[in-house]
């Protein structure tokens, strides 16, 4: 008796690995064609500013690229090496931006990086993205500034609909 149970037990293991390693490889052929479209969207929930404590968002924040177009408006949490200009709003905002995705797979640790460049509509400086998405979808997105500390955003990667 004691047998047979380790011999289903072992059995039931193998199905349940086999089929999660399944569910893996299908989530990386999706994120792969998702990337290639230059279509996802990636709901932020937390924010980590440098040296500061981090903050839980509920998805009041996202970025957005559709067809290689890139929307998004995010808080931004850090310090500036100049003074902002009056009126200049202190978050990350661009509207529609084309941005040229490149896109790697690190095998090892079973994630997409990817990196672009896009300019803030609010203070016209570059802004380069780099963003790691796992299989499962979690997401962590870091900005690099020229007069700002870096930040960093954690999020949830959504496979969004083309347009036809």
């Amino acid at each position: 008796m004691n047998k047979m149970r380790r011999i289903l037990t072992l059995v039931l293991s193998i199905f349940i690995t086999a089929s999660l390693s399944g569910q893996e490889v299908d989530n990386k052929k999706k994120i792969d064609k998702m990337l290639e479209l230059g279509y996802f969207k990636i709901d932020i929930t937390e924010i980590k500013p440098m040296g500061r404590p981090s903050k839980t968002t509920r998805f009041e924040y996202d970025i957005t690229v559709k067809d290689h177009m890139l929307t998004t408006e995010l808080p931004y949490f850090g310090k500036y090496d100049t003074t902002p200009m009056p009126g200049q709003q202190i978050r990350v905002e661009m509207d529609n931006q084309k941005v040229d995705l490149q896109v790697k797979y690190n095998e090892k640790k079973k994630r997409h990086d990817v990196r672009f460049k896009a300019k803030d509509d609010n203070d016209h400086q570059t802004v380069d993205f780099y963003i790691q998405i796992y299989e499962n979808g979690s997401s962590t997105v870091r900005l690099s500034f020229v007069n700002r500390d870096p930040i960093t955003f954690e999020g949830d990667f959504q496979f969004i609909e083309q347009q036809q």
